[in-house]
């Protein structure tokens, strides 16, 4: 067997156990070794490094390999068409430790350096970029890969499809050299590590990309560059989302009319009112998200039009919510301009704000009328008040013209009063004979201290 020349192919074959050393006797295989999609066990023999006439593919992937990835692999310096090894958790801790500086050797390859899914750690070694031959696929996603991001891979200029290290714990800034990969067409993926610092300008010069470009959850900040307007060749999607980045939407954005999935702009510290220009993402057949900002202002008509799937080809049973633009905002949208939204959402929002402002008018209605009763009762009160006592002074003097005739009282005299009851009673009928017309209050007993 060790003069075989072209293939060395067991994959999905359930086979389990370790790879034996042997196999690395095979220096004449040069087309394709491939042990994948079994349930393969411990350590990746460092003898497969022997197999330095292999120029097809290097495929190891979906395994349960465990240890570290052998330096030797970095002599399959012939291989063009794979390395492969990908998901390798199995049931156990799978691949642990770094990638091997020595895997930078690989410079013949052009397709596909797949070292994804498994719980590789440490930083990525710079001497990846020197595998400028590389035109599909450099997959590192999916790891515990930490420290910068190198500069170095802003040399990958070959590459065309996937540029894909999300899911890791990549720190620090973005190295501005991304822009250089000029030739990229599918996507970029650089979510969900904890790069800082601003989105680099740089990245617009990706004018090539056609798919997705994902940068959401990061801890970006700074502004959203002008530049990501540039890319108008973008068919599918923009995730920014999950950052921190601040100041307006930029105006740009409405540039990207081709993207036909999503913009996710929400949970950042964006300000400001939404650019009437987004109103030109008409192609656009699912969300468009900037809830959790401190937006704004009024919606414009074209954006609302849009988010009510009123133009474009968002249907309206699939209309955005409105929650998709003003939960955590201050937007308005109800939009003035638009007499009869088709969102539900939007017209009870608008039902609302009507409620709201009679209820407002019914107050303000409330407050005049308690301010002007409470007048004319200060102005009767005072009335009254003098009232009482210039009676109570009459009726004083009364009692004592009273007493000085002997307790007699004439039609014009009477007798005076046995108990308070009396006294009031007596006051009502001088005020009907008066016909004043002043209404009457009880006398407060320091008024009757002068009677009693």
């Amino acid at each position: 067997m060790t003069n075989l020349e072209s293939k060395f192919q067991l994959n999905n074959n359930m086979l389990t156990g370790r790879v034996p050393t042997q196999l690395g006797h095979l220096t004449a295989l040069h087309r394709r070794f491939a042990l994948n999609s079994n349930s393969l066990t411990g350590p990746i023999p460092s003898q497969l490094g022997q197999l330095t006439a292999l120029t097809s593919t290097f495929h190891l992937c979906c395994n349960s390999f465990t240890g570290t990835v052998p330096t030797e692999l970095g002599q399959l310096t012939s291989l063009q068409d794979g390395f492969y090894l990908f998901d390798n958790m199995g049931q156990g801790e799978g691949l642990t430790g770094g990638l091997p500086s020595e895997l930078g050797s690989l410079t013949a390859l052009t397709a596909n350096f797949h070292v994804c899914c498994s719980s590789l750690s440490g930083s990525i070694p710079s001497e990846l970029g020197r595998l400028t031959n590389l035109q599909e696929n450099f997959m590192l996603f999916d790891n515990s890969f930490t420290g910068n991001l190198p500069s170095e891979l802003g040399q990958l200029t070959a590459l065309t499809s996937k540029f894909h290290v999300c899911c890791n714990s990549f720190t620090g800034q973005l190295p501005s050299q991304l822009g250089q990969l000029t030739n990229l067409e599918e996507v970029m993926y650089l979510d969900e590590n904890h790069f800082t610092g601003p989105i680099p300008t740089d990245l617009g010069a990706l004018t090539n990309l056609e798919a997705s470009l994902y940068l959401h959850q990061n801890s970006f900040t700074g502004t959203i560059p002008t530049q990501l307007g540039l890319l108008e060749k973008m068919k599918e999607s923009l995730s920014l989302s999950f950052n921190q980045l601040t100041g307006p939407i930029p105006s740009e954005l409405g540039k990207l009319t081709r993207m036909t999935h999503f913009m996710h702009l929400n949970d950042n510290s964006l300000s400001g009112e939404l650019p009437s220009e987004l109103g030109r993402l008409t192609s656009m057949t699912s969300w468009f998200y900037v809830f959790n900002n401190e937006l704004c202002g009024r919606v414009p008509p074209q954006v609302k039009a849009l988010a009510d799937g009123t133009t474009g080809k968002i249907p309206p049973a699939a209309a955005w919510p409105n929650w998709a633009l003003d939960t955590g905002n201050h937007l308005n949208i109800s939009c003035d301009a638009l007499d009869q939204p088709t969102n539900p959402a939007s017209s009870s929002s608008g039902v609302s704000q009507a409620t709201l402002a009679a209820i407002f008018i019914a107050l303000s209605v409330c407050v005049v009328l308690s301010a002007a009763g409470y007048a004319i009762r200060q102005s009767k009160l005072q009335a009254s008040s003098s009232y009482s006592q210039e009676e109570t002074e009459r009726m004083s003097k009364m009692f004592e013209s009273a007493g000085r005739s002997g307790g007699r009282s004439t039609s014009r005299e009477r007798e005076p009063p046995s108990s308070l009851e009396a006294l009031e009673n007596e006051l009502g009928q001088l005020e009907n004979s008066s016909g004043s017309g002043v209404s009457r209050r009880p006398l407060a007993s320091s008024n009757l201290a002068a009677v009693v």
